[in-house]
């Protein structure tokens, strides 16, 4: 009768770090990642060497549609997993990965996600009134000079600033 070994993927570095240490003392048949089901080539060419890590992520890029903060969320916590995969493609050579998230709900998700973490780290300026051309790039150029950038999505749209870290103000 077949053993079946489940690795609990948190959201944690670490947790990704203990999965790869598991994937890498062991022979394992199959690999269930929390990805979209569209991703599976993208990363089977990985794991067997034909493309970089920066190719795989630039492929989920595409295919999410997803800004540049959030992949990198997703890659610190899902980068030991591919690193161990591609370290140990000789000794996997049996592995199937599988993704098995529907790439609809996915990105509904995700982007659900994404949302508080650009709330959580922005501040938004989300125009009442239709501000006209002079007006809007005079508040463009205020935003861009505070590192912020016009988010457009139609009555959506709305400026998004970067919260500065705090700094201590200790005099020494």
């Amino acid at each position: 009768m077949p053993t079946i070994t489940a690795l609990i993927l948190t959201r944690f570095r670490e947790g990704a770090k203990k999965v790869a240490s598991w994937l890498t003392k062991k022979s394992y048949e199959s690999l269930f990642l929390d990805l979209p089901k569209e991703l599976e080539k993208f990363l089977s060419v990985h794991i067997e060497g034909e493309a970089f890590v920066e190719d795989l992520w630039r492929s989920y890029s595409y295919l999410t549609g997803f800004q540049e903060p959030f992949i990198n969320a997703m890659r610190y916590t899902v980068d030991p997993i591919l690193d161990a995969l591609a370290q140990f493609r000789s000794r996997l050579h049996e592995l199937k990965v599988y993704c098995y998230q529907d790439l609809e709900y996915y990105m509904e998700a995700r982007k659900l996600s994404e949302r508080l973490l650009i709330l959580e780290n922005a501040y938004t300026v989300k125009p009442k009134v239709f501000l006209g051309r002079k007006i809007f790039r005079a508040i463009s150029d205020v935003v861009r000079l505070a590192g912020g950038h016009y988010f457009c999505a139609g009555k959506a749209g709305r400026f998004i600033i970067p919260k500065k870290p705090q700094q201590n103000n200790k005099e020494s």
